[in-house]
């Protein structure tokens, strides 16, 4: 993955003290913001996995937004990466590190910020 990064704990709280960030998403000293991770998101030539890994924090950080309608408005170049997590997808991809963040976040209580 390229230098482009984000405070997970920040982004995610309910992972905070729970599960490690994701492999492919490391932390750097900047706080989360959505905008310009979804600008990252749709502008980057990521792999299927980071990509997977992208479209996983968007989703948790908000369920309900529909982050391709978004991405489109903010006429990014590839709106289809920020679709809808797939869970199968990702368990047909991700290496045990990442299956392993998701299976923590899965059994959480309070899964959503």
């Amino acid at each position: 993955m390229n230098d482009t990064f984000l405070w997970l704990a920040d982004a995610l709280p309910s992972l905070r003290n729970k599960g490690a960030p994701l492999p492919s998403v490391t932390p750097r000293d900047t706080p989360w913001n959505a905008g310009p991770f979804l600008d990252w998101q749709c502008s980057q030539g990521l792999s299927h996995g980071e990509e997977l890994a992208g479209r996983f924090l968007l989703g948790v950080w908000n369920p309900d937004t529909d982050w391709v309608a978004m991405a489109q408005q903010r006429k990014l170049r590839n709106p289809q990466a920020a679709r809808r997590f797939d869970v199968l997808e990702a368990a047909s991809v991700w290496d045990s590190a990442h299956l392993k963040v998701l299976s923590r976040w899965v059994t959480m209580e309070n899964r959503f910020p």
